[in-house]
């Protein structure tokens, strides 16, 4: 199912770690607009103006294996903010000045409602991954966080 354009539902919750212990990794149905949201309106632009194909290196996680690979306790990953809707998204490119390039052209989209930007580990020179975050139904954050150091 696609969720925009060039996402699809089986992107988002593709996991090698769920696949590996028999985790059932699906987006419940009461999520799936917010997750429609975040591809529209914060994937497909990035990867407009970026103009080729952005991995993604993880999508949805269930409870369960936001735990076993270590997520933060209130991840977004999991599509909640408390008790609003959520989606985050870690977008990956093989090549390391890809990914500094895609840090760099969607924290310069001034109107992209994300909720959060983050320059995940990595050098100054790139991340190794972008975290990026929606929230359904509030005004965005837009907070960056750009690298921090070794």
């Amino acid at each position: 199912m696609n969720l925009s354009e060039h996402l699809t539902l089986e992107e988002i919750e593709h996991s090698y770690t769920a696949l590996r212990l028999g985790i059932r990794n699906k987006l419940p149905e009461e999520m799936l607009q917010c997750w429609k949201e975040m591809a529209e309106e914060i994937f497909e632009p990035i990867r407009d103006a970026i103009g080729e194909p952005i991995l993604i290196s993880s999508g949805y996680r269930c409870e369960k294996l936001n735990l076993l690979i270590g997520g933060s306790i209130g991840s977004q990953h999991m599509g909640f903010l408390g008790d609003i809707f959520a989606a985050a998204l870690d977008l990956w490119h093989p090549e390391p000045q890809e990914r500094f390039r895609i840090f760099e052209i969607a924290d310069g989209l001034d109107w992209l409602p994300f909720w959060q930007l983050i320059w995940e580990k990595g050098t100054e020179e790139a991340p190794d991954w972008i975290h990026v975050s929606y929230v359904q139904g509030v005004n965005p954050r837009r907070q960056i966080i750009p690298y921090r150091g070794a």
